[in-house]
């Protein structure tokens, strides 16, 4: 499944490097490593191993269903493996 046109892009800084993804976000660009090295998904030894497309896609569905700063905030920590996301923090309005 193709993203929509205006919904960032993915590229590697060097050929068999790392992928990453940028967009914008408020005007501002973004970029994010996808930490991995293959642009699509792989299933090694029975296992599925995600590749840049879906990593990228994941991302840009978050970002978008994101109602509020908290959710913003819970995002960029399960990004960033500050926290599992069944520690997340939910308000409700």
């Amino acid at each position: 499944m193709a993203r929509r046109k205006g919904q960032g892009s993915i590229y590697q800084k060097v050929k068999g490097g790392v992928y990453y993804l940028q967009y914008k976000l408020s005007g501002k660009k973004k970029r994010v490593s996808l930490k991995v090295a293959h642009l699509r998904d792989r299933v090694v030894n029975g296992k599925t191993i995600s590749g840049a497309e879906s990593k990228a896609r994941d991302i840009l569905d978050s970002i978008q269903t994101a109602r509020t700063k908290q959710d913003v905030v819970n995002f960029v920590a399960e990004q960033r493996s500050i926290i599992n996301s069944s520690f997340a923090v939910r308000f409700s309005a």
